[in-house]
Formats: structure tokens, sequence, C-alpha cells
């Protein structure tokens, strides 16, 4: 029969003979067909490879743009750079760096200009004569162009400067807005593609828009304040019509929140937000967004809590990614974190390092080769808490993946390990092969596997293959007890 609820994202609750499901660089994706053989397929996510390296190993990426005129741009550690098609690049100059991101925007045509913030200081590059001056020193943390207009966000003060109109090395000392709604600071603000300013303090928010008044075009919309603030001021990012953050208020907790409007909706679930609550360092979360083959993806990378958390607006569904630390046996935040779509590729810059990366479905392995380690852990069967006999359990995923070389890959295998208590504890790896390239009759299953009242199943996939869980069957048998039996 069909195993149960094998097919999902991550759930992994409070209590783990509740639900302890967990999907790590798989995603799940509904199958639009109603012939199809499964609802629902496990796929596999990105992998990398190395699209350019700068010559600052030793400092990570910061921030990543792509110009409106197909230009792209990164700051790594303190050097700010363009990068070109073939992998090369320019250093055009150099910024300050704190440990917070920095951030990059555009004036479009009407101004030909970069707004950069980085190491708190403001800066404006002319795309026209690639030169780079420093604009205003302080404490700024967020920048972004609404309506020709630079605006800078300086967190320390909850004041957001204005440049001139098409001008962003003209900041006039009066032209700024300070928050009179709410008793909280700003924290955070992110200009959306639609013409709104987001700016969201510890406990609540709210929207200023283009009133036209003089001598500052802007203010609050009258519909856009409400409670919810924001606990990681650089998740707050924008994936397609929609605001996404990482939340919190006065009675405190957090939360992952969604806006299309002026309306904040939750999008996390109790356990993620269990997770959220045993977090200790939110100050470097990060979130970005990115879309591919049909999937709208929110990312929140915690680098201290080794979590990189990804929530798929297509289904609706949470899944985990991360890279396998072999060491310590234990999986760690991604690397790749700064996201840009420039060249068509998926580039993403690397938090530790100089490493510019290309994202590509199509990859199979992680950064500089590593291995992708992929996991599937299916929920508990419990019937009552009875004992239950286990037969054969199969695993259905595209077989003969072979790569065709002699290497790894040539003959992928599949581990299966199993829990007697509900997920606390596994036993030893059992693996089966998926077939070599070609050998499409192959069967993934494991027979005889004992008995449990609690039991679990995982599969872990480590191959450079395109792995790709289409279903899983199980055969078992609830045993009598003793009453049922003398019955």
């Amino acid at each position: 029969m069909d195993y149960p609820g094998f097919l999902f994202g991550t759930y992994e609750s409070q209590s783990l003979i509740a639900d302890q499901e967990s999907t790590v660089n798989f995603y799940p994706e509904l199958m639009e067909s109603p012939a199809a053989k499964s609802k629902m397929a496990l796929y596999p996510t990105p992998g990398f490879e190395v699209f350019t390296t700068t010559p600052t190993p030793q400092a990570g990426g910061k921030a990543m743009l792509t110009n409106g005129d197909g230009r792209v741009f990164g700051i790594t550690g303190l050097r700010f750079y363009e990068y070109f098609y073939d992998g090369s690049f320019l250093e055009r100059g150099t910024v300050a760096a704190d440990s917070h991101p920095a951030s990059l925007c555009s004036n479009g045509d009407g101004g030909n200009q970069l707004g950069i913030v980085s190491g708190g200081n403001v800066y404006c590059y002319d795309l026209l004569t690639n030169t780079l001056t420093l604009e205003l020193s302080g404490t700024f943390t967020h920048i972004g162009m609404l309506y020709g207009y630079f605006v800078a966000l300086d967190s320390t003060n909850s004041r957001v400067r204005m440049s001139d109109l098409f001008d962003g090395t003209t900041w006039d000392p009066t032209q700024f807005f300070e928050r009179t709604i709410g008793a909280d600071g700003w924290v955070a603000m992110l200009v959306t593609t639609w013409g709104y300013i987001w700016l969201l303090g510890p406990q609540s928010g709210e929207v200023w828009y283009n009133a036209g008044t003089f001598p500052i075009p802007f203010a609050p919309h009258p519909s856009g304040l409400d409670e919810p603030g924001i606990a990681a001021r650089f998740s707050l990012t924008q994936v397609l019509s929609t605001v996404c953050w990482l939340s919190t208020n006065k009675d405190g907790g957090y939360q992952s929140l969604s806006a299309a409007g002026f309306r904040a909706e939750r999008i996390s679930n109790h356990a993620e937000e269990y997770l959220y609550s045993q977090w200790t360092t939110l100050t470097d979360i990060v979130g970005q967004t990115y879309r591919s083959r049909g999937h709208s993806f929110f990312l929140l990378h915690a680098a201290a809590e080794n979590q990189t958390r990804a929530f798929d607006f297509t289904t609706k569904m949470w899944h985990r990614r991360g890279e396998w630390d072999a060491a310590n046996n234990i999986y760690t935040a991604m690397r790749p974190v700064y996201h840009c779509f420039g060249f068509n590729k998926h580039l993403m810059a690397d938090v530790s390092s100089g490493y510019l990366y290309e994202m590509n479905d199509d990859f199979t392995s992680g950064i500089n080769g590593t291995v992708i380690r992929r996991v599937r852990r299916a929920p508990a069967i419990n019937r009552q808490n009875k004992l239950i006999s286990y037969g054969k359990f199969e695993l259905y995923l595209q077989v003969g993946n072979g790569d065709g070389g002699t290497g790894q890959g040539s003959a992928p295998r599949v581990a299966m390990r199993m829990s007697n208590d509900g997920g606390h504890t596994f036993g030893s790896e059992r693996s089966c092969g998926s077939g070599k390239q070609g050998e499409y009759g192959t069967q993934v299953l494991w027979e005889m596997n004992g008995q449990a009242r609690d039991r679990v199943f995982e599969v872990i996939m480590t191959d450079p293959c395109p792995w790709m869980i289409v279903n899983a069957f199980l055969d078992f048998t609830i045993e009598p007890s003793d009453e049922e039996r003398a019955a």
C-alpha cells in the first residue's frame, strides 16, 4: 500500500512522537494532472558551481544586484565589484563594512546611478562614469528607490533620508522623515516594486507612499499601519507581489509573515515557530527570494543557528536546506545567500568567502563540489501504539539515474534507516542501489523490516544524481493484542 503521508515538507513538532517529519534538500511539488501516479513528488533543491572568485577569499559577500540594463554588481568585504557574463570582474571601488548585509538599488535611466549602503555609509555609483563616491556617513542599514528618489534608513535614529530627484549625490539635510504614528523606531525598510515603502519597528510597522506633498512627497498610507513588527531586520524581502519577514510584536513570539496588501498573514506553522523560539541569535538572519520552475521561494538564512529554512509559495510548505558537515554529523546553513538573476543565471554570493556561485536545478553537487545530503524522514507509523510487523518498504523514485561515469554517482545508492522510538534514535543504515544509467527497471526496496510500535523510516541520498521521489510503498500488519487474541 502507499506509505501514508510519505511525501510532504518539513514539520518537526515540539514533541517528536507527535510529528518529526523532515525534508532536507528536497522540495515538494504538487502534480497538476489528475492522471499523475502520485499527487506530489519530492524534487531536489539546486546545486552550485563556481561562477567566479574575487581576490578577497577571506571576506564574505554582502549584497548582489542586477541593474535594469543587465549589469551585475556585488559587494564582497570592503570591495564593490562589477561582474561580467564570462565570470570576469572589475573592482569599482571600496566601501566600509560591518557585520550587517549591504544594500544596493538603482534609480533607473532617469539617474543612471546606484545607491549603496554598506558599513553604515551611503554611497553613489555613477553608471556612466563608473565612479563611486561617499555621500553620507552614519548608521544607515537599508536603501531603496521610489519615484526617482533614493531613500536610506538610519535605523539607529529611526530616520529616512532622501536624495534629490534622480540625483544620489545630493542629500539635503532637511529632506528626511521620521516615525510619528508608532512609538517603536524603524529598524527595517523595503521599497517594493509597486511603489510603497515598508518601514518596520520591533513591535509594529507602517507603509508609506508618494502622496505628492511638499517638500517631502512621502506620507504614511492611511491603511498601512499594522501591529506585527520585525524580529530580524534583514529578513524583510519581496517575492512576487508579496512582502515577507520574520516578525514579532509587543506580546512576543516569532512568526514568518507575508503581506500581499497592507495586512500581514502567517505563513509559518507551529513547528517553524517552535524552532524560532529556540534560536538565540536573530540579528544575522537574512531573507532572500528567488523563482525557478514555477516555484517562488522565501529563504531564511540563520547562520548562527546552522539553519536555512525555505517556504514555497506555490505549495505553502516548508523544507530545510543545508550543507552537510560530515566531521560533526550536522547540517549547517547554506553559504550562498545573496541572490540576483543576471546573465540568465541565478547568482549567489558566498557569505564566508569571495566565491560567487551559479545556482541551478540541474546541478547535483554543493559548493566547490561538495556532497549534497538529501533526506526525507517520513511520519511515524503508529496505530493505537500496537505492535506492527513490517514487510517490504519500497521507495518509488526516478531510477536508472547514474551519471554514466566511473566515479561517485555512476552506481548511486539510497540509504535507509529506521527508528523504533518515534524518531528519538535511529539504527544503522541499509543501502540499496537505484540503478546505473539506463537501468530503469531497478527497484529500491528493503525486505523484512521487523516489528515496532512507533516506527519512523528515513531515506538518505548523497550521490551527485537527479534524485526525484514519486512515492513510497509499505507492507505492514497490525498485530493483535493479548486481549484480542484471547477474544
